[in-house]
């Protein structure tokens, strides 16, 4: 099945004699058309491209952080900071991704992203992986209790709710990708820092309701928050890695969405940091 084609009017939408500024230029949907050539042409060895390959190595370093967090909670207090959902959410778009650029390694004659990010995604893989069964042996009851009787759910049974969250995430990013013309088009480029934003809207819940529940910050942590922040921040801002790479980017809707993300990961940020930690909490327990 070929791909979809984007197509654009040779004038933009106008609205009372001006331009809409949410309307896609021709020159923006010529790009999103041509998606691997646009982000090769700003990732090839230069010196002008200096600052976006710095971009790149802060992107990558705080997109491991995301997963050694993980680790450090579980370590800490046996719980995951991130619900179940976004992990089944992000381990298919991670394994996608995977496939995608071997894809275009072997497409592009292993040009040097393709095949770096064809290296590092698997780990990314194997760190949702990792996370989702810690996350099963250790809060498959706070999570999806609430969906059985007694709220004593098995092993078993919070793998097949797994199995239901992973089939729904993949038939979305199949459908994105779809949309964006496939694979050979580098289509889950596009939604990378989509990716970063879903972080506050889809753990916002999940850590008020713990931190209600518990009075304190366990299962997570101000490092956490930090780094999530940091990350959706230098996912839209003018000048960072995916803007400067994507030029296709740069537009009202784009740096609408980015905003509020950080906006609630600054609000989560503040929350966290108002709460006392875990063993805080305790020993003040104790001295009473």
């Amino acid at each position: 099945m070929e791909r979809p084609i984007i197509r654009a009017k040779k004038e933009p939408a106008t609205e009372g004699g001006t331009v809409n500024p949410f309307e896609l230029d021709l020159n923006t949907l010529e790009m999103i058309n041509d998606v691997p050539g646009v982000i090769m042409s700003h990732m090839t060895p230069s010196v002008e491209n200096i600052p976006v390959f710095i971009m790149m190595a802060v992107n990558i370093i705080l997109g491991f952080m995301l997963y050694t967090n993980v680790a450090e909670i579980q370590k800490r207090d046996g719980k995951d900071p991130y619900p179940l959902f976004i992990h089944c959410v992000l381990i298919v778009w991670d394994t996608l991704c995977t496939i995608m650029m071997w894809i275009l390694m072997f497409r592009y004659h292993f040009f040097w992203l393709w095949t770096l990010f064809g290296i590092l995604e698997p780990i990314w893989v194997w760190g949702e992986v990792k996370s989702i069964q810690a996350h099963i042996k250790t809060d498959r009851h706070e999570e999806l209790g609430r969906f059985v009787r007694g709220g004593d759910i098995t092993e078993k049974q919070a793998w097949g709710y797994v199995a239901i969250m992973i089939t729904i995430a993949a038939a979305f990013w199949l459908s994105v990708s779809f949309v964006l013309g496939g694979f050979y088009n580098a289509s889950l480029c596009v939604t990378w820092p989509w990716t970063n934003f879903l972080f506050p809207w889809l753990c916002w819940e999940h850590w008020h309701s713990r931190a209600a529940r518990t009075g304190t910050s366990l299962g997570n942590s101000m490092k956490v928050q930090l780094t999530i922040f940091i990350q959706i921040t230098i996912s839209w801002l003018p000048g960072t890695w995916f803007v400067l790479m994507m030029p296709f980017l740069q537009n009202p809707v784009f740096y609408l969405v980015g905003f509020a993300s950080s906006a609630l990961a600054f609000v989560n940020l503040m929350k966290v940091r108002k709460l006392p930690k875990p063993e805080s909490a305790a020993a003040q327990v104790v001295a009473e």
